[in-house]
C-alpha cells in the first residue's frame, strides 16, 4: 500500500509478484482478495517509476529515450496481468492535420482481461526540446484468443514543444518516432513518420489528447 515510489528491491527479489494497491479505501480488502483469487484480472499500470535504490536524482520516463536499467526497478506504465497480449501490424498514415495510427492487439492467454495500450512519441533526430512522452493510451478488453484493431489519431498539436525564448508552441517539420506497447520500457511496435508542412507558432494549443 502507498501512493509514492518506494524502494522494494529486497521484496521483489523474493516474490513471484507484487500487488500495488495505492490507497484503496474501505473496499480495498475485497479488491485485493478478488485479484489474488483470480476473480478479477488486474490491468492497472504504474503512473510513476519505481527506483532500485535510494537516490535524490529524478527518475522520469520522458527524460530519455532509453530506460536507465541500473536505477529503475519498475518503469512508468508497468503492470502485469493473468493473461498475455500480443502487439502486431503497426500502420501509420500522415494526413493534412494529423497522424493516424492503427495496430492489432490479441489476447494470447487463457483468461479474459484488459490491456492498457500506450503510445509514446519522440523526435527521431533526438532534439531535446521536441516532445518525448506518453501521447495516447486506451484500455482494451479482450476474451481469450480475441483480436481487436486499436486506432489513435494524433493531431499535430501533440507534436508541439514549448520554446521559453519566445513563449510560443512550435511544431517543427521533421521525422518523429512512434512507439507502442505495454509500458515506457516495453514497446514492441515502432515506426517513423515525417511532418513536412506545419502551422506557424502559437501561444496556446487547442488539442491536448489523442483521439
Amino acid at each position: 500500500f502507498g501512493g509514492r515510489p518506494q524502494v522494494i528491491t529486497g521484496v521483489a527479489d523474493r516474490c513471484a509478484a507484487i500487488l500495488q494497491c495505492g490507497y484503496p479505501g474501505e473496499e480495498g480488502g475485497t479488491a485485493v482478495a478478488d485479484v489474488l483469487t483470480g476473480r478479477v484480472n488486474p490491468s492497472g499500470k504504474l503512473c510513476l517509476s519505481y527506483p532500485k535504490t535510494e537516490s535524490t536524482d529524478p527518475i522520469c520516463y520522458n527524460r530519455s529515450l532509453t530506460q536507465d536499467t541500473e536505477r529503475v526497478l519498475y518503469p512508468f506504465g508497468h503492470g502485469l496481468s493473468y493473461t498475455e497480449f500480443r502487439y502486431a501490424d503497426l500502420r501509420l498514415a500522415v494526413t493534412a492535420d494529423a497522424v493516424e495510427v492503427a495496430f492489432e492487439l490479441t489476447n494470447v492467454g487463457r483468461m479474459a482481461g484488459a490491456e492498457v495500450v500506450q503510445l509514446y512519441l519522440s523526435p527521431a533526430d533526438g532534439q531535446p526540446l521536441k516532445p518525448i512522452g506518453l501521447k495516447a493510451f486506451e484500455r482494451v478488453f479482450l476474451e481469450p484468443g480475441q483480436t481487436k484493431t486499436v486506432r489513435f489519431v494524433l493531431d499535430y498539436d501533440l507534436f508541439a514543444y514549448y520554446d521559453v525564448t519566445d513563449r510560443l508552441w512550435h511544431i517543427d517539420a521533421g521525422r518523429y518516432t512512434i512507439r507502442i506497447g505495454r509500458s515506457s520500457a516495453d514497446r514492441p511496435l515502432q515506426g517513423d513518420v515525417t511532418l513536412t508542412a506545419v502551422r506557424a507558432p502559437v501561444r496556446r494549443r487547442s488539442v491536448y489528447f489523442a483521439r
